[in-house]
């Protein structure tokens, strides 16, 4: 019998690299479709991936908005010489997702980040499920973001443009801000 040809794969699961490579997912085929779901293995879109909370993190404030993906080719927006941010991801920002739009870090970050509040009383891990977006398994809300980390993306100089930033838009679920002021 002829011997089978061996394809060498070499696209790298996305789940294995936004999981920090904890998962050891096996090299995928090259991904013709550019679906977001099709550069995760079968595992990762039957189980999901999970990221340490740390790496985490909830756009906050008026510049929040400018915080999105770059069409780049790869799992991660790489840092350019004109943005402060490290390598990131938005994840759950599709129409259809509830909860608040989520920024996933390549790596933890050692200080704060302007426009980007850490997660508080959540946990260690976010898990994720694959669909058009990474969506978590629980929702999070503003009410989990840490309120003493958001800094402004652009210098603002008045009292009440920084104290704005601390309010996020009001929870569909109780419909206070992030600071539970009415």
């Amino acid at each position: 019998s002829p011997k089978r040809k061996r394809h060498h794969f070499k696209e790298m699961c996305w789940g294995d690299a936004i999981s920090g490579g904890e998962l050891g997912c096996e090299a995928l085929p090259p991904n013709t479709k550019n679906a977001f779901r099709e550069h995760f293995c079968r595992r990762c879109r039957e189980r999901g991936v999970s990221v340490p909370v740390s790496r985490v993190r909830i756009p906050v404030g008026v510049d929040s908005a400018v915080i999105r993906n770059r069409k780049t080719g790869g799992v991660w927006n790489e840092p350019t010489r004109t943005s402060h941010m490290p390598a990131f991801r938005v994840v759950n920002q599709t129409a259809d997702c509830t909860g608040a739009k989520l920024v996933v870090l390549r790596d933890e970050s050692p200080v704060p980040l302007p426009g980007l509040a850490e997660l508080s009383n959540f946990g260690d891990r976010v898990d994720f499920q694959i669909s058009r977006t990474l969506v978590p398994v629980v929702p999070l809300l503003f009410s989990f973001a840490h309120s003493a980390v958001p800094l402004p993306l652009a210098s603002h100089s008045s009292a009440t443009d920084t104290a704005s930033l601390l309010d996020g838009p009001a929870s569909p679920y109780t419909g206070r801000s992030s600071t539970g002021s009415p």
